[in-house]
């Protein structure tokens, strides 16, 4: 039986997917750890389906010092692209 509770983190994991879907990246605070932003960007194959995340973390107060999370998303984006080059899903 699933409870309102799950049913309600249910409806937010899928929501939130569908933002990476649509976005390519996500950033958000870590639901873990205070102070603490967390990215992530899916990679995909050539049949566009989802074979793995690429995610980091930073500081939350270093990183509006040392950089942009708009910094952070483009450079996650060209790793990204890179590892599907590498894999031969994009030339």
């Amino acid at each position: 039986m699933i409870t309102n509770h799950e049913a309600s983190e249910k409806k937010a994991l899928l929501n939130e997917l569908q933002d990476i879907k649509k976005h390519s990246c996500i950033c958000n605070k870590s639901m873990l750890t205070e102070g603490i932003t967390d990215f992530a960007a899916p990679i995909f194959n050539m049949h566009q389906e989802m074979i793995a995340v690429l995610a980091v973390s930073t500081l939350t107060s270093q990183m509006r010092k040392l950089v942009t999370a708009e910094e952070i998303e483009n450079e996650i984006l060209k790793t990204v692209h890179k590892i599907r080059e590498s894999l031969g899903i994009i030339k």
